[in-house]
């Protein structure tokens, strides 16, 4: 029996403590990174220990590229499991070479091999980090078991340290995703209320550029979906499911300007048709409100408008459907209105929103 897929939750909403912090994340992880490395140095220099190097190097080389606790959480990992293993392969090599050196170079050979093998496949990482692990440890004067172990105990330590400071404030992807794509629908719906309803005073320059700076944003998202899977437990297909629905949404929206910008004509033909007008408005709404769902989660009010908004372009549908036919214009222009219902549709299926409750 085939199971279900796993849909995104978007029952709490983002708190403004997250959206201050988030929206000034670059600052956030700097001060971060700071205060991992000054502290970490003080501790060990009140300490007076010299067993400090590997430790701080796993620490900012585990922080410093990866600001998001999904990431933080699975990198720590990775590279304790990769350090376990090479110090273990190391230390092995180490013990081998105290009685065959030709032995322990062959195994050696083999160990590098199968690290190379591992670093082109899915665990990438984890095969980098045997690689290294065996390179140091190996490397250490015959016999020399205890530096070994050292080594591998202040890889630990940095990993488990970088979790610690990850944990302040921790900044997840999927904040990160949610706030950027309610700001994706709630510019696709400003465009479409602009476009579509005051096409005369629509500059096609400037329309591009603002097109090519949504999709340009909806490309950025891509970045945050390993993280937010991480942090969701939600596959990656459901998020990049709502990517190419938003795709399709301005792929529409393209197809919208170029076709009006060149027959003014036939816009005016379809504004005079109050049904295809209110239509229009609606799904600008539905996004409007999709877009606040995103960023404030779901709420019985915002349900409310939304379901009656969809009950509303489905009765405006039916309404259009039994009007004598019309000009291709007018065909056209439903069909384009009818696939952006479709689209957001699918987008309220995948976050766990039923907005067709209340269509007949």
């Amino acid at each position: 029996m085939k199971h279900k897929e796993k849909k995104i939750n978007l029952s709490h909403g983002i708190t403004r403590a997250q959206s201050f912090f988030y929206s000034r994340f670059k600052q956030l992880h700097g001060i971060r990174i700071a205060l991992a490395f000054t502290l970490t140095f003080m501790v060990f220099r009140e300490l007076h220990s010299d067993k400090l190097d590997y430790i701080i190097m796993t620490l900012i080389s585990i922080l410093m590229p990866m600001p998001y606790w999904g990431n933080v959480l699975i990198r720590s990992m990775q590279r304790t499991l990769g350090t376990v293993i090479g110090s273990l392969i190391g230390m092995l090599l180490l013990y081998t070479e105290t009685h065959s050196f030709p032995l322990m170079l062959a195994l050696a050979t083999i160990a590098m091999f199968v690290c190379g093998l591992i670093a082109l496949g899915k665990n990438m990482y984890v095969g980098m980090l045997i690689g290294m692990t065996i390179s140091i440890v190996a490397t250490a004067p015959v016999g020399d078991m205890d530096s070994a172990l050292i080594r591998s105990a202040q890889t630990v330590g940095g990993s488990i340290l970088a979790l610690v400071f990850s944990a302040i404030l921790p900044l997840k992807g999927f904040v990160f995703w949610r706030m950027n794509i309610s700001t994706i629908l709630r510019d696709i719906a400003r465009l479409y209320d602009e476009h579509i309803m005051k096409l005369n005073s629509t500059d096609p320059e400037r329309w591009d550029n603002q097109l090519k700076d949504t999709l340009s944003t909806l490309l950025a998202c891509n970045t945050y979906i390993a993280p937010s899977v991480k942090e969701t437990h939600v596959p990656a297909a459901t998020f990049t499911a709502i990517h190419g629905r938003i795709r399709r949404l301005v792929a529409i929206l393209e197809l919208l300007t170029d076709t009006f910008s060149k027959n003014y004509f036939a816009h005016a033909l379809n504004t005079e048709n109050p049904y295809i007008v209110q239509l229009q408005k609606s799904n600008s709404e539905i996004m409007k409100l999709l877009s606040d769902i995103f960023v404030q989660g779901k709420d019985d009010d915002t349900m409310d408008k939304l379901q009656a908004l969809r009950a509303s372009t489905h009765e405006l549908h039916q309404k259009i459907n039994a009007q004598p036919e019309s000009n291709s214009a007018d065909a056209m222009m439903v069909g384009m209105s009818v696939e952006v219902i479709k689209l957001l549709d699918e987008v309220c299926g995948l976050v766990q929103i039923d907005i067709l409750k209340k269509c007949a």
